[in-house]
């Protein structure tokens, strides 16, 4: 199974190192060696912190650098915060062999709105011309998952939203780019998004800061369907 939610990065705050045990220095040797505690790792999704302990000047060649060792991990930057860099980051980018970009916007760094389609659009117009996913913080990171809809009317890509196997979610699914990820989300609203959209479900942890094998847990009788639906997404992406 694959983890489409996995933390990678610098962790400066003492009261995130008190509350989950994460090194200051937490980079992907420590996070492989803590997963493979609880799973088999198929492949997973790194991405660094949103918030910027590494630094978002650096923050791609260093996510580069740390998943180079490992088989298992595709790296996926996220997008800078500030509007005025976007075309910078963006070339950037455009230079590595990425499997798809995320969006913050929940950060209070963040200067893009879900609200703001104009400022977001050339973000999906690079991802489509690119065939990359687009991973989304939703609603637990201030990300209300319904002001999507405008930027998700005729969209050809592949959209993941983050913590969204919720009622507003399912909702969504109604455009055909839309896949929805379980972490952050109770096991009820995981059986309900499964009863009624149960190919667009995959699996997510947001590992280290929800417990692994909960997560696991909650989507235990439903792995079967989540892997193909995994399969599904990545045969024409990766």
């Amino acid at each position: 199974m694959i983890d489409f939610h996995y933390h990678i990065g610098r962790i400066s705050s003492d009261k995130l190192n008190e509350e989950y045990g994460i090194p200051k220095q937490a980079g992907a040797e420590f996070l492989v060696r803590n997963l493979k505690k609880f799973a088999d790792i198929d492949m997973m999704f790194a991405t660094p912190y949103a918030t910027p302990h590494v630094g978002y000047a650096e923050s791609l060649e260093w996510l580069l650098s740390e998943v180079k060792p490992y088989s298992e991990l595709l790296p996926v930057p996220v997008i800078h915060p500030k509007a005025e860099a976007t075309s910078s980051f963006l070339a950037r980018i455009n230079s590595h062999d990425i499997p798809g970009i995320k969006l913050h916007c929940g950060s209070i760094d963040f200067e893009y709105s879900l609200e703001n389609t104009a400022l977001l659009k050339p973000f999906f117009s690079f991802a489509e011309e690119r065939n990359l996913i687009i991973f989304i913080h939703t609603d637990r990171h201030s990300c209300r998952a319904r002001d999507l809809a405008p930027l998700l009317e005729g969209y050809d890509g592949k959209i993941v939203l983050l913590h969204c196997c919720r009622p507003e979610g399912i909702e969504l699914t109604r455009y055909r780019s839309v896949i929805l990820e379980t972490s952050g989300c109770d096991t009820k609203d995981i059986d309900l998004t499964m009863r009624y959209v149960p190919d667009r479900v995959v699996f997510g942890s947001d590992f280290p800061f929800l417990d692994y094998e909960i997560s696991l847990e909650r989507v235990r009788n439903r792995i079967s369907q989540i892997k193909q639906n995994e399969s599904d997404l990545l045969r024409n992406t990766i």
